[in-house]
């Protein structure tokens, strides 16, 4: 949604009918930092839990502490570290977006231009209050990726020179490719034992900002399985907490406020409509059959949805559900070619085939690759060790019955 802004910053909410509402992409923070600041100028749109927020404590940071899923602790640890840097309320609401927007590691996903692209929020304050939050206690939370993670710890840890920062540069800017100690001995044309030493210190840095630690993520669905059918059910939906009083319904601003709801509940089909779809094209993953390894990626969603792939990618970017307890993004039903095997889907494979194996005679990783294979799924007996770490499920010793 491309909204024109008044000299004070402020949405000229009216022009909405003149332009494409295309809010698809925007993510919880967004939706959340949009309706409080349009409310601001429409005494019309407000939401209960905002409003309750405000109410008993009367700040926005208590508001969003209340919204969010996270531990206070934690929103409340960073804006503590960043209190010198706070100006005004608009710089809660850029603390908000930002954190709200994080994945489960701690990865913004996106630049701080394209955050604040459908907002009343000053990009270039953004990404100082991100470059801020990233040299924090959490170092290089906030990182857009991976790769700018890794070359600002390099920086920061061992210096601007440092073969560490050497190397963090060139996977960067190779980022496609493989790296392999022979081509950066040929790049870098440094001794051997010194890009060696490099490699193991880079070997010893955490893989996210978090480390260990995971964010929790605010789902976006429900996924329920029935004696005969699978339900994919919004999770706290936003449309139903906005509030609109029925005098309001023939004043201009009430109407404007309708347009705005009208607005989420088309975007609220929309999210919906793709993600039936892909649930629809994973079935037997869901329902525990079998799930033969056949692509399926945002085209064969957008043939069930009659949308272009873009329209698609913005439905479920970043989007996520919950399923038996665990959250996942909607991106681990995708795979996008033949060969390549779905994490989720392989670990629930191995789930399965340990439940139903020989307590007195286990399984090994080999022998579930080898099952694994004959399903269409070729990996790797190390992959299939850490699966099965990662499903919290023990080593053929551990599983055998004494």
């Amino acid at each position: 949604m491309n909204f024109e802004q008044r000299s004070d910053q402020t949405f000229i909410f009216s022009q909405i009918m003149k332009q494409k509402l295309s809010i698809l992409s925007m993510n919880r923070a967004q939706i959340t930092i949009l309706i409080d600041s349009i409310s601001e100028h429409n005494p019309f749109i407000k939401t209960r839990s905002f409003e309750t927020a405000k109410k008993n404590k009367n700040s926005y940071p208590a508001a969003i502490d209340e919204i969010l899923a996270q531990e206070t602790n934690f929103y409340q640890e960073i804006r503590e570290e960043l209190i010198l840097d706070l100006q005004d309320a608009n710089d809660d609401k850029i603390l908000y977006l930002i954190l709200g927007s994080l994945n489960s590691q701690g990865f913004l996903e996106t630049t701080s231009q394209k955050l604040c692209d459908s907002l009343s929020l000053d990009a270039e304050r953004t990404e100082f209050l991100r470059k801020k939050i990233m040299h924090g206690s959490y170092l290089g939370l906030g990182s857009i990726d991976y790769y700018e993670y890794l070359e600002f710890i390099t920086k920061n840890q061992f210096g601007e020179t440092s073969v560490e920062h050497q190397i963090a540069k060139v996977i960067t800017h190779f980022k496609k490719n493989k790296i392999r100690k022979e081509f950066l001995y040929k790049k870098l044309k440094l001794p051997q034992h010194e890009i060696d030493q490099a490699l193991e210190h880079i070997k010893k840095i955490p893989l996210s900002p978090l480390g260990t630690q995971t964010l929790k993520i605010i789902p976006d669905f429900e996924i329920k399985i029935h004696a005969d059918h699978i339900s994919v059910i919004p999770y706290r939906d936003i449309t139903e907490e906005i509030i609109i009083p029925l005098q309001a319904v023939s004043s201009k601003q009430g109407k404007e406020a309708k347009l705005l709801l009208d607005a989420l509940t088309l975007r609220k089909q929309g999210l919906q409509q793709h993600a039936d779809a892909l649930v629809n094209l994973r079935k037997d993953f869901f329902l525990g059959g079998p799930s033969p390894l056949q692509p399926v990626g945002l085209k064969e969603v957008g043939k069930i949805t009659g949308r272009h792939i873009s329209t698609v990618s913005r439905a479920l970017s970043g989007r996520h559900f919950m399923f038996n307890g665990e959250i996942y993004p909607f991106s681990s039903l995708l795979t996008h070619k033949v060969g390549k095997s779905n994490s989720l889907i392989v670990k629930s494979l191995i789930k399965k085939i340990i439940d139903n194996e020989d307590k007195n005679i286990p399984l090994s990783d080999d022998s579930i690759a080898l099952i694994l294979k004959k399903q269409g799924h070729s990996i790797a007996r190390r992959t299939i060790s850490k699966y099965r770490h990662d499903l919290g499920i023990g080593s053929i010793h551990e599983r055998k019955l004494k």
